[in-house]
């Protein structure tokens, strides 16, 4: 069963092409006409400035989501940065100033508690509190397993975008009004992950069966915020709900978030205290700390987000371990990270992580990169009509990246190897690199992950349907499948470590820039301490706003 499922894991490919959109630079403005009755209506008058005691902050986002369903969509701004804040899940991951990030540690988020009975089933006890939003046509009722299990049901459908997430589930049973029993096809140590995934929301059967879906609404969530209305491609407003369970949450009286495609006009409103806080460019964060000392800001390590390198270990010369092995050897991706990015960035396999543990130490990574004389020394004991020339495809989604591939290249010219860059554009990159593997060598961003699982099993093992690097090794699959199915942390820590080891060391693939997003804000922000892990949002309820 466990290998049926990492043969069949892989993603539609809308998600591909939306995870393209969030990583490269302009997303074209899309109108959408929201007509239905039974949704709130938006305003049609500005958003007022905060009356005395009224507590309201200003949050922007760059991306313009495509309609409102959430389950029909893979986007991270309609899940985290849009409407989809109103709906609550079954579990969510944990935040605030005590939380290392990145981490994936789950709380329960609809759920009182939950055990794991087997190694397969799961039983979850909901919340006797629960109510959704007062909003026709679910009128305030109570939220019931069977809710859950309506949602599950419709998101795991296989045409979905977020299906993957929950195609691990063999059954789902709603044992009474307030108990859930979940049992998998196969044991998966990340199942709790995905249900804390931002993209495994609970809708109301009732809000999805008004028109069948929930394109244009209603928008009917059981979270802590209450949707107040939204201006096409102009933002959202957010109410606090005045029903939700948990005491003296939000924080906040209302919360909205603005749609500014544009990078400068962001960075203007920003300056000029229309945005409370923002995720700025990495190269404009040094001005705006110049420009602005009192604000404060966040330095946020994704780790599974990035620029990946990849060899396919078929096509000669790379089909050569000591080549690929001189490759690795010849890069440092320090100096042309500090180069092109200033340095927002760290070097990493690629994966998402459980925690800060999971991440190699630079020394270690050291052990295979930025050794030029070990490189040459890879190279003088091959034989010597082979040859050392190979193209690297590069994704061309701007001159960053071009120019850090022309850094990398000038590296391995410099002991010897015969570099030719190519470039692909981001409409075909998906299907040429992600899906069709057509490349020797590419560097590109990665392919969206949201679990350990996912990328290990997809990418690195040999049977994974993203293996396009074609390295095989009886080795390595053994302990991706052991760490998979592994539920104690200590051990699965181990294995871990212990595969990407085995990556750097055989040189196959790593991501040299492992991204750094930079979040500034103004002093009367409080209590930013985000887990942007796979579209988190609950964070945003706890932010302050105090003058």
């Amino acid at each position: 069963m466990l290998l049926h499922f990492i043969a069949t894991l892989t993603l539609p490919t809308v998600i591909l092409l939306t995870a393209m959109a969030c990583t490269g630079s302009t997303v074209s403005p899309t109108t959408t006409k929201h007509t239905n009755l039974a949704t709130p209506q938006p305003s049609v008058t500005p958003i007022s400035t905060s009356a005395a005691g009224f507590r309201e902050l200003n949050l922007v986002t760059s991306i313009v989501v495509p309609h409102w369903d959430v389950h029909l969509t893979p986007s991270p701004a309609l899940a985290a940065w849009g409407p989809g804040i109103v709906y609550s899940r079954l579990l969510r991951f944990r935040s605030g100033p005590d939380i290392a990030i990145p981490n994936t540690a789950t709380e329960c988020d609809l759920c009182e508690s939950w055990q794991q009975m087997s190694t397969t089933t799961y039983l979850f006890h909901l919340r006797k509190d629960l109510l959704w939003q007062n909003i026709p046509p679910v009128y305030g009722r109570g939220l019931v397993a069977q809710d859950i299990s309506f949602s599950y049901q419709r998101q795991g459908n296989p045409s979905y975008p977020n299906a993957t997430l929950l195609q691990s589930i063999q059954s789902i049973e709603a044992e009474d009004t307030y108990t859930l029993r979940i049992t998998l096809k196969a044991p998966n140590a990340d199942f709790p992950v995905s249900l804390a995934s931002g993209f495994s929301k609970i809708v109301a059967p009732e809000a999805v069966n008004l028109n069948g879906h929930l394109r244009d609404g209603p928008i009917i969530g059981s979270g802590p915020w209450l949707w107040n209305g939204t201006r096409d491609n102009l933002g959202y407003s957010f109410m606090a709900n005045p029903d939700y369970y948990e005491d003296d949450l939000p924080h906040l009286d209302r919360l909205n978030i603005h749609v500014i495609v544009d990078e400068q006009t962001r960075l203007v409103a920003f300056h000029l205290k229309k945005l409370d806080l923002i995720e700025s460019p990495n190269s404009e964060f040094g001005d705006i700390r110049e420009s602005h000392p009192q604000t404060d800001f966040l330095l946020y390590r994704e780790a599974g987000t990035g620029l990946e390198l990849a060899l396919n270990s078929t096509i000669p010369p790379l089909d050569n371990p000591k080549v690929r092995k001189a490759i690795f050897s010849a890069l440092n991706p320090w100096e042309a990270m500090d180069i092109v990015w200033n340095g927002f960035g760290f070097v990493s396999l690629g994966m998402p992580v459980a925690n800060p543990n999971w991440l190699l130490h630079e020394e270690e990574f050291r052990e295979n990169l930025s050794d030029p004389s070990q490189a040459r020394e890879f190279l003088a004991s091959v034989q010597q009509d082979l040859s050392l020339a190979f193209t690297l495809t590069v994704a061309d989604f701007g001159d960053e990246y071009l120019e850090y591939a022309q850094i990398l290249a000038r590296q391995l010219e410099a002991v010897g190897l015969q570099v030719s860059l190519t470039t692909v554009n981001p409409t075909d990159y998906p299907q040429e690199i992600w899906y069709g593997g057509n490349y020797s060598a590419f560097l590109g961003p990665i392919a969206p992950m949201t679990t350990p699982n996912m990328y290990m099993l997809s990418v690195l093992h040999s049977q994974g349907a993203w293996n396009t690097h074609a390295y095989s090794d009886p080795t390595l699959d053994s302990l991706i499948e052991n760490q998979a199915i592994a539920m104690d942390p200590a051990h699965r820590q181990e294995l871990v470590l212990e595969i990407q080891r085995h990556v750097m060391d055989n040189a196959v693939r790593f991501m040299p820039v492992t991204r750094v997003s930079t979040w500034v804000w103004w002093p009367k922000v409080k209590g930013f301490h985000p887990n942007l892990t796979s579209s988190e949002y609950f964070h945003l309820a706890r932010l302050r706003d105090e003058p």
